[in-house]
């Protein structure tokens, strides 16, 4: 139930449009799955009804007009799933446009100190990613799951025709395959996880050679070299951890081909015995493979589901943690004042401090200063010493991390930041 709230709470924004955009889409899909019902009969019984027709009957007008059904059918149904998965894919994609800007405008409230952390970057890269395909992949999950279900039970009333202690065998197995399945997903999801700093190391240092802007001092430092060894290293090293990963998993895939065989010998095994004693026809002989063959596929489908849905909730906790991320959030609520006066008469710091998430010591350590209205100041300093912080600080940029930013002698966090971002000017180093 917990990984189910994760995944509609990181798509409630994709779910919101859905409802508003795709009414008329919801009730296609709808009428698409229930006729999935009489297609999964007609695609089992077609086969049987024209051999039995045939061999026992000697009938072939009836034999043909099987075969015709089955034909008509499953065109018809291909047609208008076809045109129902183009509409949904015009609908999805507007819905994937509002959850990815959702999550662009989620960068406006937090302070600029949380871009400077790597790990914290990582999120975000991993957070816009499911922005862009999660929410379409949760609908097209949970309508795969709706169509599934359904054919699972018109598979299962035909399969209990026959013998109904072969679902034993059939569940135990799926379990096997299940369990793998689950093992491989989280195996690829904390592998897709470490693989994304990676990716960022490699992409810098690919970066800072293509890049016009570094060229003169790759130039003027003779550095070209370093970085090319660099970017090397990086992209082979990447290279090896992903073919040893690749391994790893191809041996446990191995593993999960062995239970679905073993069902089809069994099969095998099964219904030679019914035919040898002549209580099966070759019609049932037909629709019990048939029957087998889509128990194997829809065995296959809830597999995929299942371990696509818990791969769905690991990916889908990236955005939720990132959205609910209230550390460095800055304060847009209604007890907020306008700037007092309309104008900037005095901007004080008060023993104020902050560090970077990845430095051990502070950048800027109790500074304590008072500018007034009309005074002219020079904040001066070696490379690193903070001046550039202090500014970003002064912005409400950045959160410090203790001290006091007093604007028009009022808590700078009790301001509406927008009021104040209208008095000022800034031209940064880049």
């Amino acid at each position: 139930m917990k990984k189910i709230q994760i995944l509609f709470k990181a798509n409630k924004v994709y779910f919101n449009f859905l409802f508003k955009y795709g009414k008329l889409m919801i009730l296609l899909q709808i009428f698409l799955l229930l006729l999935s019902s009489p297609l999964n009969l007609i695609q089992l019984y077609s086969p049987k009804n024209f051999l039995d027709s045939i061999i026992y009957d000697r009938d072939l007008k009836t034999a043909f007009f099987w075969i015709l059904v089955l034909i008509i059918s499953t065109i018809t149904y291909s047609v208008i799933s076809q045109l129902v998965t183009l509409y949904r894919e015009y609908i999805c994609s507007k819905c994937k446009l509002e959850a990815k800007i959702s999550g662009y405008k989620h960068f406006q409230n937090l302070y600029l100190s949380y871009f400077e952390d790597n790990e914290k970057m990582n999120t975000v890269q991993r957070a816009m990613s499911y922005a862009d395909n999660g929410g379409n992949s949760f609908y097209i999950f949970l309508t795969s799951l709706f169509s599934t279900i359904i054919s699972f039970i018109t598979v299962t009333y035909v399969s209990f025709k026959f013998e109904w202690w072969l679902w034993i065998l059939i569940l135990a197995l799926f379990m096997c395959r299940l369990l793998i399945s689950n093992k491989t997903k989280k195996l690829n999801y904390v592998f897709d996880k470490e693989q994304v700093n990676r990716n960022r190391i490699t992409g810098y240092y690919a970066s800072v050679l293509s890049q016009k802007k570094n060229l003169q001092e790759l130039e003027l430092f003779n550095a070209t070299d370093l970085f090319v060894d660099k970017l090397k290293k990086s992209w082979l090293n990447n290279l090896i951890i992903k073919i040893k990963f690749r391994l790893k998993i191809v041996l446990i895939n191995v593993s999960e081909i062995f239970p679905e065989k073993l069902l089809l010998l069994i099969s095998y095994i099964f219904i030679g015995y019914r035919l040898l004693e002549g209580s099966a026809t070759v019609g049932e002989y037909t629709l019990f493979f048939s029957m087998i063959t889509q128990i194997n596929s829809l065995l296959s489908s809830f597999k995929g589901i299942i371990t696509g849905f818990y791969e769905q909730s690991l990916s889908a906790q990236n955005y939720v943690d990132f959205i609910e991320d209230k550390n460095d959030y800055i304060e847009f609520n209604d007890t907020c004042i306008d700037l007092p006066n309309d104008e900037i008469l005095s901007i004080e710091l008060n023993e104020v401090t902050f560090k970077y998430n990845n430095q051990l010591f502070p950048a800027i350590n109790n500074v304590s200063l008072k500018i007034n209205k009309g005074e002219k100041i020079s904040i001066v300093g070696t490379n690193g010493a903070g001046k550039t912080t202090l500014i970003k600080l002064i912005l409400s940029l950045y959160k410090p991390a203790s001290g006091e930013i007093l604007i028009n002698n009022i808590q700078h966090h009790q301001i509406k930041i927008k009021s104040y971002w209208k008095k000022i000017g800034v031209v940064f180093q880049n």
